[in-house]
């Protein structure tokens, strides 16, 4: 049986006496036991009765479908459990689960981004223009009954200087919520969801707790600093420009090899919630650096210049061949624990956050496997 039939509910047909397998159920089907018959002799009292198919055989000589069904009807229906023939069953109509969505209409599931539970569903109809998009409606909508055009949204909405944007809109509709303190990746599927919106639909925007805040909000590359004497930061000169620089991983094959600095610091944004002044564990910061991508990780310097370990020059998707000396970072737990109170809590504004690491190295080498980029590989031989 398909699975459509399996989950179907369905009325005996010519519920009845006769004693033919259509008109009641048989405690087998009917003649493959000895002594064994019908359920019941007259199945005309159950005939409004629904039921569930739970089992189905076919009949070997006859080749017939027999299906064992279950009354719904838990009050009276005990008696009727048994088989019938499948073709002796109607099934019946069944309610929708949910109401359709209609063509001037766009339902909303409002998601916590962390733990995936629906917190709140509203469907909105469109009564103000019916020429607008779905996109445009729904920035109207969250605007407060500004109108916005299609290509006006989305940036506002996760701007929390702007006065009437997403995170105002879910602040005030879904108690104990906001969009405030989602990821930069959560913000972003936001943008391309009521971007991408269409009517007689349903879409899911995700929302955060609002009286969280994430340690990383805000990081940037002026965030992770060395501890272990060296007196420059890993990933900047001044300027910010190396937020193109690569960093590898210790298998070439995990999906943070090769990727710029900037990318992986994104996936921190957001992570690592609580209350403000909340105290950060190393174990806590380990754990959303590993997801990150760094919590352990490879530089490749092309040349021998073991001075200038953080001008990088992976910074592009290709890396010359030649010669190129490999450093390794990895976060000092020790270094985080005796970093000063403060530095290790969560704040209601942002702040530079240290983020200690060891270096280890360079490990000279040379380089001849075009896009296998196996730098962290290559340190550990």
């Amino acid at each position: 049986m398909t699975d459509a039939q399996k989950n179907a509910t369905y009325k005996i047909t010519k519920a009845g006496t006769a004693n033919d397998g259509t008109a009641t159920t048989y405690t087998y089907p009917a003649w493959t036991e000895y002594r064994k018959g019908r359920t019941v002799t007259d199945a005309t009292p159950y005939a409004n009765d629904t039921f569930k198919v739970v089992d189905a055989t076919t009949r070997t000589r006859e080749g017939d479908l027999w299906v064992k069904v279950q009354d719904t009807n838990a009050t009276n229906g005990q008696k009727i459990n048994g088989w019938i023939l499948y073709s002796a069953l109607t099934a019946t109509s069944t309610t929708p689960s949910t109401t359709p969505v209609a063509s001037n209409q766009v339902a909303v599931n409002f998601v916590d981004a962390v733990t995936g539970k629906t917190v709140s569903t509203k469907t909105y109809t469109n009564t103000i223009d019916a020429n607008y998009t779905a996109a445009r409606f729904l920035k109207n909508v969250f605007s407060n009954g500004t109108d916005t055009t299609d290509s006006s949204i989305p940036d506002s909405f996760n701007n929390t200087s702007t006065a009437k944007n997403l995170d105002s809109y879910v602040s005030a509709n879904i108690s104990g919520y906001g969009t405030n303190n989602l990821t930069t990746a959560n913000k972003t599927t936001n943008v391309s969801t009521i971007a991408n919106a269409k009517f007689a639909s349903t879409i899911t925007i995700y929302v955060a707790p609002s009286s969280q805040l994430s340690f990383f909000s805000g990081t940037n590359v002026t965030q992770l600093q060395l501890s272990d004497g060296h007196s420059t930061q890993i990933f900047n000169d001044n300027n910010g420009s190396k937020l193109n620089t690569r960093v590898y991983e210790l298998k070439a094959s995990d999906a943070n090899n090769n990727q710029t600095i900037a990318t992986l610091l994104n996936k921190l944004d957001g992570t690592l919630r609580g209350n403000a002044g909340d105290t950060v564990t190393s174990d806590q910061v380990q754990k959303a650096l590993t997801s990150a991508g760094l919590s352990e990780f490879y530089l490749a310097v092309q040349g021998n210049n073991t001075a200038s370990y953080k001008y990088t020059v992976g910074e592009g998707s290709n890396v010359p061949d030649g010669e190129y000396l490999v450093y390794k970072f990895t976060f000092d737990t020790d270094a985080w624990t005796s970093l000063p109170a403060s530095q290790r809590q969560i704040a209601t504004t942002g702040y530079t956050k240290q983020i200690p690491y060891k270096m280890s190295g360079p490990v000279q080498t040379e380089h001849y496997q075009q896009g296998i980029y196996n730098f962290g590989e290559i340190f550990n031989k």
